[in-house]
């Protein structure tokens, strides 16, 4: 799970929230035993040089980013570094941009293999153990 470097959003001040909602699907994957990574590159200082580097040393079979619409551009950045650096990784998508427009950013943005809608905390498991069982 990955929260993308950002920088801060005019609306919300000189803070930039912390990844509360991929906190949380971490927590509901560490729960269920299945293991995961959570980088906040803000929090950890990591820009896109470092982001691409931290997924070479892991080489996750799954990277997943949520994405608010003025943030999205840097969800689509993280799976498609992702890609590059594996093409093999499944890159999963959610959060409220894709939840509303689901069909046009999958069509649209061939870095993105699926995305979650709604309420991940409903799916991840399911999902994460559905790829990890070769399934599609």
């Amino acid at each position: 799970m990955i929260e993308p470097p950002k920088k801060t959003w005019e609306l919300m001040g000189k803070c930039v929230s912390p990844p509360l909602g991929i906190a949380q699907l971490a927590a509901v994957l560490e729960r269920e035993n299945i293991d995961v990574d959570l980088v906040d590159c803000n929090a950890s200082g990591l820009g896109w040089v470092g982001l691409e580097r931290t997924i070479e040393e892991s080489q996750p079979g799954i990277v997943g980013a949520s994405a608010i619409t003025p943030f999205f551009p840097q969800a689509l950045r993280t799976m498609r570094i992702a890609k590059e650096v594996n093409p093999d990784i499944r890159t999963v998508n959610g959060g409220p941009h894709p939840t509303f427009d689901a069909s046009e950013t999958l069509m649209e943005n061939p870095g993105i293999d699926i995305v979650a809608r709604g309420e991940g905390e409903r799916t991840i498991v399911d999902l994460v153990r559905c790829l990890d069982n070769g399934g599609d």
